[in-house]
């Protein structure tokens, strides 16, 4: 996506080659215009799971479940992960 000026200011790095996953790149000066104009706050969170396999079917019983929150806080990303297991 490009703005008015044709500067890039976000795009999908997927699209260039990263295979690690979807990344939505963003610029922060334009995200920080965004908050302040729409007078909302952009959030990221973060849900995950781990699971130990052994051979090839098995798996333990317990499982590490992963979450976060994350947000821009005066130019700054300010967050926390949370570990739980069961």
């Amino acid at each position: 996506m490009v703005n008015k000026h044709d500067e890039l200011i976000m795009f999908d790095a997927s699209l260039y080659g990263n295979k690690s996953g979807n990344n939505l790149i963003v610029k922060k000066d334009t995200l920080e215009e965004l908050q302040k104009s729409a007078g909302c706050r952009v959030i990221w969170t973060i849900l995950s799971e781990k699971i130990a396999m052994y051979g090839s079917t098995k798996s333990t019983k317990k499982r590490l479940n992963i979450s976060g929150i994350y947000y821009l806080e005066n130019g700054e990303l300010v967050g926390e992960d949370f570990f739980f297991i069961n």
